[in-house]
């Protein structure tokens, strides 16, 4: 006998690519401008990196993404996954990034200011030499993190799951 598929299932299939779709389409509508229109969200680095200021990226698949060099102050990306995503050297100053999913995520020397990561999932994710000043990290999961050379000047880790992490002076945390 034949299955027959829902709307609201063939919908719940669609989903993940009608994000990147919007994603994607943002993100050339947001660098119209720019002289290299081959450039893409995913592609980073370098002189084609994307500009997603201020995007509202809130519960976005961004997952194993190359992000790197990207441009994201003030992005809304709460509840988004980004996990063993390329996010090196990537602006995030104070972006929203409460309850996302960052595990194995590469960040190093990215710039995360002022950024909201309460709740978010970092496990094994790589901070080397990030900038996490005035960071609100309360309430994250860093199991396992390496965190070494990164600046935690007035980060708040209240409640924050450091076991295992590699903290900035090279020592593990217990």
């Amino acid at each position: 006998m034949q299955s027959r598929t829902t709307s609201s299932e063939a919908m719940t299939r669609r989903l993940p690519l009608l994000t990147l779709g919007l994603l994607l389409a943002f993100a050339i509508a947001s660098r119209a401008a720019d002289p290299d229109p081959a450039g893409d969200l995913l592609a980073g680095g370098g002189k084609d990196s994307s500009h997603l200021t201020f995007a509202k990226l809130d519960g976005a698949n961004i997952a194993d993404g190359d992000l790197a060099d990207a441009q994201m102050h003030g992005a809304k990306l709460k509840g988004a996954d980004l996990s063993r995503s390329d996010l090196g050297q990537t602006t995030l100053r104070r972006a929203e990034l409460m309850g996302a999913h960052l595990e194995a995520a590469s960040l190093l020397r990215a710039d995360l200011r002022g950024a909201d990561l309460k709740g978010a999932d970092l496990r094994n994710a790589d901070l080397m030499h990030a900038d996490l000043t005035g960071a609100d990290l309360s309430g994250a999961d860093l199991k396992g993190a390496r965190l070494l050379v990164a600046k935690l000047t007035d980060t708040k880790l209240d409640g924050a799951d450091l076991a295992g992490t590699i903290m900035p002076d090279g020592t593990t945390h217990e």
